[in-house]
């Protein structure tokens, strides 16, 4: 009975991600959750955590195997990192106090919302302070600063003069758009890991503009919810590690160099068949593992290897799926 229960939240995981749960499964699921204690939620964040792994390698199981079984691997890796990382920060301390404030009478969703944002933002920046490694001090990050400013102004001005060339019906030649885009490689391809570093904190000084300039007067004026969103882009930004960024851009600029060269080569061809072609398969899903590496990190490797008695992840399935459909 334990199996089927295990298959049916398995199915109902990948179910909920192509969006095909219906409300009233949902509802039976949210009234058990409701009785759950601190404890119990965190031995179901434990189960749920290797059943969304289970989950996603039966979907990728499924996928064709020929000539993509490296890649398989390590999409599973990555999607498998990015599972210990949701459960990270949306921990079993988020859920519990996301249950109590269901319970409690006379709040509006949109308050209950704005009650759990905190609760989540200091999650988030306990994941992102793990991730977070390579700091610059105030002279080097203002050089960096200044050579990083001038490659964007470049960036944005060419693409201002494409833009309007395009709006005035003058087209780019064949040749016109082959040197701009070795104009682009080469700015990627000079880009270093403290220009990296300023470019991560220039999103977020983005972010917040657009939220001033932008955003309804009840978000910009929340200082819960500017906490999340700044929590948020933490997270982002050091999921982005700045030195993975740097070797993801140069085997971009590596890929665009070689397209560049022999352009009959690469023409109508998927993005793998590109990297095949040119050579840099192992390249590529090597920077794919650390990429999964530091995501992990993020999530701390004792979260992850948390396991339990296989008498309590019966007890937890069961309370779980208590009246569901899951036979």
């Amino acid at each position: 009975m334990t199996d089927i229960r295990k298959e049916y939240i398995k199915n109902f995981i990948i179910r909920a991600i192509e969006g095909k749960v219906k409300q009233s499964e949902i509802e039976k699921i949210r009234e058990n959750l409701l009785s759950y204690s601190r404890e119990e939620w965190r031995d179901l964040k434990i189960i749920g955590r290797e059943l969304a792994k289970e989950a996603i390698d039966k979907k990728v199981s499924e996928l064709p195997d020929k000539g993509f079984s490296e890649w398989k691997s390590v999409g599973q890796d990555i999607a498998h990192s990015f599972v210990n990382l949701f459960f990270a920060v949306f921990n079993e301390e988020v859920w519990y106090q996301s249950m109590l404030l269901e319970k409690q009478a006379g709040l509006t969703k949109e308050q209950k919302i704005i009650k759990i944002l905190p609760v989540i933002s200091r999650e988030m920046d306990k994941a992102a302070a793990c991730g977070n490694s390579f700091k610059l001090n105030k002279d080097d990050y203002h050089k960096a600063e200044v050579k990083v400013v001038k490659k964007i102004k470049k960036v944005i001005s060419e693409g201002k003069w494409i833009y309007f060339q395009e709006m005035s019906g003058k087209r780019l030649s064949k040749a016109e758009g082959m040197e701009k885009l070795r104009e682009f490689l080469k700015i990627l391809e000079s880009l270093t890991v403290e220009e990296i570093v300023v470019l991560k904190e220039k999103m977020k000084h983005f972010a917040n503009k657009l939220v001033d300039n932008y955003a309804p007067s009840q978000i910009k004026n929340s200082p819960e919810i500017r906490q999340f969103i700044n929590s948020l882009m933490n997270l982002y930004c050091a999921a982005n590690d700045e030195r993975i960024c740097k070797d993801f851009v140069d085997s971009i600029v590596k890929v665009g160099k070689l397209a560049l060269r022999n352009p009959q080569a690469v023409a109508g061809k998927s993005p793998l068949d590109v990297i095949q072609t040119v050579g840099m398969e192992g390249e590529i899903q090597n920077l794919m593992r650390r990429c999964a590496q530091h995501i992990n990190k993020m999530a701390s490797e004792s979260e992850q290897n948390n396991t339990l008695p296989t008498g309590k992840v019966e007890s937890i399935i069961h309370k779980l799926t208590e009246n569901a459909p899951h036979q």
